[in-house]
């Protein structure tokens, strides 16, 4: 539906008329497992569906001092790629409400929560006999039962409402609920596993039951198999123009912006089509209109210019700094704040841990400041702190991000190898690549230059010395393949040939694992340069050539038994362990047909000689500098 309508019908009807839709479109439903009384489905569900409803309906951006803005008169239509397609946000939405699963992937700043809140308003306002409830993810950090289905009655139903697990689970399974997850990447690293694991297990065993998941971009994804993978695609140019144009900012400032866009466009393309940056970038260029390129200069900039930047509407009258500090001591306050915050992978605060934060940031340097001080200007002064009722966080995750990399960078100067170590795991967000562009050197003596004498028994081997099968074997590399969804897609694409029926497509047939050093430092190399290789990947072509590895497999494979199959190494040979050597070896050699190994490949190459070549290079800076004095 429009954006315009669902706004239009929230404006006329509002939380308490939406609401009474919802519970008479729930309680005319033929099999239902809650109450057919929809005062007390209103009653019971109150709480949460009304917490949902502001959270959607307003949200603070880095543009808003302190008033949130109605989030339906900012957004912009976004489209998506699914399997290389292009698709519109109103086809997919007719995907979810016809029952379909989604993980919606896209990049910090790039619109997937904004798509989230449209998304939870669209079935708010039309139900359709469902049930929206929306959770963040993030909450399972403190959550300590093994059942995410507990962790959804729980967060869902108070104490004293009529609604008993038994009869909610029986909902869950009758699909009654359209289950909106917020945040897979908020998820603490060690605890991710397990939640990917319980979401699975909570599909499979609930097949009617509608979800939708969020996250930055994750490989795990591809196994997935009862979900579609939804890639937030960038902004086009008339959708940035439309952005803009939405933009709560002074109007002047606007209009100089877009008429310079066509110019930006060229030289700063990565920038603009993503919504965050492309604020970023509104509010930079009222102040500087010569914009950087690197990621980590434009933040710099960006925090410049909210960090100097006068009330636009009062002339020349420029906000005062509750702490005093100057602008150096601030950046170092924050930089200590927001490296200890996330090392300890804290997104969001209670008053108490953010008091808490604060301190240890100030005793490392004894800054004294009043804390109270310090969060307002954090959250009035700059705007990188948001507060939702009692809960603070970032405006956006970016900035701690980039405040994370910069006091590795750039302030502090002691414990940073285990520091990146550490952070190791942490391959789905920004900082060791900003720290790489921000102190390349650093990076590349206390990260790149120990890894390389660590993984040396991979390192050292020639190019064409079984790289692959070497890096397969010590990064626990497993391909799992799903022969019986094969044999099932083989067979139902026959019968549609006969009936000339169009078969449903061939996805997500296989799973793909790797654990240990090894592999989060392949995973951070491939992440801080951008991750080239799968850049160039045609996707089409990626999936043909793995639906004709699997083809192969399920015509040699004659033992109706073997279901699944799965690729690893052994003594640096590639061997499928379910059957028997002959066939294995058979297997192996049809890999040369599966895009996922292919790209496996050509990936570990590229690490291997972006590694090799660092370690070059900074034994050659070492070298010409102790010669230069």
């Amino acid at each position: 539906m429009a954006v315009e309508t669902i706004a239009a019908s929230i404006a006329a009807q509002g939380f308490s008329g939406l609401l009474g839709n919802l519970a008479t479109s729930y309680v005319q439903r033929k099999i239902k497992a809650l109450s057919s009384n929809g005062d007390e489905i209103k009653t019971d569900l109150n709480d949460h569906l009304h917490s949902t409803f502001q959270k959607c309906i307003e949200i603070k951006t880095i543009l808003s001092d302190k008033k949130p803005e109605k989030t339906l008169d900012l957004y912009v239509d976004e489209t998506f790629d699914v399997d290389g397609k292009e698709v519109d946000q109103y086809t997919l939405v007719e995907k979810v409400k016809k029952g379909a699963a989604c993980v919606i992937t896209g990049t910090g700043g790039g619109g997937k929560s904004m798509f989230m809140r449209y998304l939870w308003l669209s079935f708010f306002e039309n139900p359709e006999g469902r049930i929206p409830f929306f959770l963040e993810l993030r909450q399972l950090n403190y959550f300590t039962h093994n059942s995410i289905s507990d962790f959804i009655f729980h967060s869902i139903i108070k104490s004293g409402s009529s609604i008993s697990q038994l009869n909610f689970s029986k909902a869950l399974k009758q699909g009654e609920f359209v289950l909106f997850f917020d945040g897979f990447d908020e998820i603490n690293h060690d605890q991710r596993e397990k939640v990917e694991q319980m979401i699975i297990s909570l599909r499979e065993a609930n097949p009617n039951l509608t979800i939708i998941v969020t996250s930055r971009p994750d490989d795990r994804f591809h196994g997935w198999q009862q979900f579609e993978i939804c890639k937030v695609r960038p902004l086009k140019k008339n959708q940035v123009v439309e952005l803009v144009q939405k933009a709560p900012y002074v109007d002047e400032y606007k209009k100089t912006f877009l008429s310079q866009l066509d110019k930006l466009y060229g030289s700063h393309e990565s920038f603009l089509t993503t919504p965050l940056l492309a604020y970023m970038m509104l509010v930079t260029f009222s102040y500087n209109q010569d914009i950087p390129k690197k990621m980590f200069l434009f933040y710099e900039q960006a925090f410049e210019a909210l960090y100097t930047r006068h009330d636009l509407t009062k002339g020349g009258y420029r906000r005062k700094l509750y702490t005093g500090l100057e602008r150096q001591e601030l950046i170092k306050l924050l930089s200590y704040f927001c490296l200890k915050s996330y090392y300890d992978e804290n997104f969001e605060f209670t008053d108490v841990n953010l008091n808490e934060t604060i301190d240890k940031a100030k005793s490392i340097e004894g800054i004294d400041v009043v804390n109270e001080n310090f969060i307002k200007d954090m959250s009035e002064s700059i705007c990188l702190l948001k507060k939702e009722g009692i809960v603070y966080s970032f405006t956006h995750r970016s900035f701690q991000e980039y405040f994370a990399a910069n006091c590795i960078a750039r302030v502090a100067n002691r414990n940073v190898e285990k520091m990146f170590f550490e952070f190791s795991n942490r391959y789905n967000d920004s900082v060791m690549q900003m720290v790489y562009d921000i102190n390349t050197d650093l990076f590349r003596e206390k990260y790149i230059v120990p890894s390389a004498h660590k993984f040396d028994y991979f390192f050292s081997k020639g190019r064409d010395e079984g790289l692959f099968e070497c890096f397969a074997e010590n990064a626990n590399l497993k391909i799992q393949y799903d022969i019986s969804h094969g044999r099932k897609y083989f067979h139902q694409a026959k019968s549609s040939r006969q009936k000339k029926v169009i078969p449903r497509r061939m996805y997500a047939h296989y799973d793909v694992t790797h654990e240990g050093t090894l592999h989060s430092f392949y995973q951070n190399i491939l992440r801080v340069t951008g991750n080239k290789v799968a850049q160039s990947i045609n996707v089409s072509e990626f999936h043909k050539s793995d639906e004709g590895f699997m083809r192969k497999a399920v015509d040699l494979i004659k033992d109706p038994e073997i279901k699944m199959i799965s690729l690893s190494a052994e003594g640096g040979e590639l061997r499928f362990l379910e059957v028997n050597p002959e066939l294995s070896k058979l297997l192996v050699e049809g890999l040369g047909k599966s895009g996922i190994v292919h790209y496996m490949r050509l990936s570990v190459e590229y690490f291997y000689d972006f590694v090799n070549s660092e370690v070059e290079k900074y034994r050659h800076v070492s070298k010409s500098f102790e010669e230069l004095f």
